[in-house]
């Protein structure tokens, strides 16, 4: 339908433009693997037949479209910058004390010095201080600030109120220790291999192939997010119940395809 075209074409662009003017990183990597596999799936799954030399072209082209989104990114951000000046109305009453006006950007200038926005610091207080007191079960998620408080109060973690560990799996080492980062691995690889499984079994059958493509990429979108903040595992938030929701679809697929259902 037009309607729907036209609204997804524009919550498109104007997903692309709050990532890019934001800064995230975050964002950034998402956007590269979304865009990227989402891209992979308009040329593979569509009415043309493919081979080995069409598969791999479509490949390079999957990485091509991302690649040019991301190296836009200081073009959009001077444009848009270039546009907002357009709608500032200048301030015609004259200031007792001249100021020099500051030149519009986008950058972030929090990440100047480090790349990785404190995260890094925060990383290794969790690992150094947390799990080197707990490492087999940790110290629970609500547990282990109200430890590094009583035990390390000049720690990086509570000096500056880091209460978020800004990894998943981090986190879920500094609450739940070997025994609860080893359950989910165990858990993940087990989902994996399942889901290969499935994808090498109907390589060529893209209307099977389809069914799963969309959530799937959804789903590793929000694991790729799982490294550099709390997405995922220990938190009550959309993207939490979007993921489980979409690996239950993905899983309900797989199992139906099985006959297990």
């Amino acid at each position: 339908k037009k309607r729907e075209k036209i609204f997804l074409v524009c919550n498109a662009v104007f997903e692309y433009l709050y990532i890019v003017l934001s800064g995230s990183r975050t964002g950034q990597i998402t956007l590269f693997l979304g865009v990227l596999l989402c891209a992979f799936a308009l040329l593979q799954f569509g009415k043309r037949e493919t081979n080995l030399m069409r598969t791999f072209r479509n490949i390079v082209f999957s990485i091509v479209i991302p690649a040019v989104l991301l190296i836009s990114y200081p073009i959009v951000q001077t444009t848009c910058s270039s546009v907002k000046s357009l709608f500032i109305v200048e301030n015609t009453v004259e200031e007792e004390e001249p100021f020099e006006k500051e030149e519009e950007s986008f950058e972030r200038l929090d990440i100047e010095d480090d790349v990785t926005n404190q995260r890094a610091d925060i990383w290794k207080d969790a690992v150094n201080l947390i799990w080197e007191n707990g490492k087999i079960f940790g110290k629970t998620n609500l547990g282990y600030f109200p430890y590094l408080e009583e035990n390390y109060p000049d720690s990086f973690i509570v000096e500056f109120d880091k209460v978020s560990l800004h990894n998943d799996w981090i986190t879920l080492l500094a609450a739940s220790g070997i025994a609860g980062v080893g359950v989910m691995l165990i858990f993940c690889i087990f989902v994996a291999v399942r889901i290969i499984k499935y994808i090498f079994k109907y390589r060529i059958n893209k209307e099977k192939l389809s069914e799963i493509w969309f959530p799937l990429t959804v789903l590793l979108c929000f694991l790729a997010s799982t490294l550099i903040s709390d997405a995922v595992f220990l938190v009550i938030t959309t993207e939490s119940i979007i993921f489980w929701l979409l690996l239950g679809f993905v899983m309900y697929i797989i199992d139906l395809d099985k006959g297990k259902i």
